[in-house]
């Protein structure tokens, strides 16, 4: 597992942000510029951002499915994709919520891998316009299924709220203190496995 990202010997924790949404317009294209930014604020911590490209993965046609011994990649790009989240240590998934779950694409991106995701830290940050946390019961579901730790809290943003219409940041400090919380929550987590 991770050594700790605060060690004395300057071990790395390497972060990947999953966005969920391919919209241009998307409130999460801001959302991850900034927990990018606070993650990249505190030493020993390396951040990836998944991009559209890294996600665009065909839908899981797979005769034998991740989780189960046998499985064999056959797409390159899901070869990449699967390098990718192997190669980190812990994960924030952006989840804008649609029609009261996560989108597919985020959802077809978890499903192609398997035994990369075990064992691992999450944060969840959802935004959508109604409860704040919709999309979360059914995304930390299927977390639970591919083995991530769930970090608490969860991050629920709303527009109108954090979250102007527009997808802008309307209310910086309450969003800082959130995401300051779930980062400093999953640091937590992490140099406790040590």
């Amino acid at each position: 597992m991770l050594a700790s990202c605060l060690s004395p010997e300057g071990v790395v924790m390497k972060v990947l942000i999953i966005p969920g949404s391919a919209r241009p317009t998307t409130a999460g294209t801001e959302l991850v510029r900034f927990i990018e930014a606070e993650l990249a604020a505190h030493e020993g911590v390396s951040v990836d951002v998944a991009t559209l490209d890294d996600m665009t993965l065909p839908f899981v046609d797979s005769p034998i499915v991740p989780a189960f011994d046998g499985y064999t990649i056959t797409h390159d790009a899901v070869q990449k994709w699967t390098d990718k989240v192997d190669e980190a240590d812990a994960f924030v998934f952006v989840v804008p919520e649609y029609n009261g779950g996560m989108t597919g694409l985020q959802k077809n991106a978890i499903d192609w891998v398997y035994k990369q995701w075990n064992g691992k830290s999450a944060v969840v940050v959802t935004y959508n316009w109604y409860d704040k946390k919709s999309a979360v019961e059914v995304f930390q579901n299927t977390l639970r299924v591919i083995q991530v730790n769930i970090i608490e809290p969860v991050v629920g943003l709303k527009f109108g709220e954090e979250l102007a219409p527009d997808g802008a940041v309307a209310d910086e400090s309450a969003l800082r203190a959130k995401i300051q919380h779930a980062v400093s929550a999953l640091f937590a987590a992490e140099r406790a496995e040590v």
